[in-house]
């Protein structure tokens, strides 16, 4: 029996929270979303997930915000997407 990956998403986009599951799921990894951050450490917690994928841009916590929230519980690898090219983000992710 293969082992799935678990990752998730927090995204506020449900359009491509869908697109990445159904695209990630070609290479062994299911992929659960988040649409709201608030809920993002009570998820993490209870689906304990291999993997996390960040949005930069969300209503109620940006996502850096949230990298650092995450940071205090848990040692996971984090991915950070953004559509933002600016140089203080790219410092950020660093």
């Amino acid at each position: 029996m293969t082992h799935m990956t678990k990752a998730l998403l927090i995204d506020d986009d449900q359009k491509l929270g869908d697109l990445l599951k159904n695209y990630l799921k070609s290479f062994d990894i299911d992929l659960s979303v988040v649409n709201d951050p608030r809920k993002a450490i009570e998820t993490i917690n209870r689906k304990d997930p291999d993997l996390l994928i960040l949005d930069v841009m969300m209503p109620h916590i940006k996502g850096f915000e949230l990298c650092k929230m995450i940071r205090q519980e848990s040692d996971k690898p984090i991915i950070i997407l953004s559509a933002r090219g600016e140089a203080d983000d790219k410092i950020k992710r660093h």
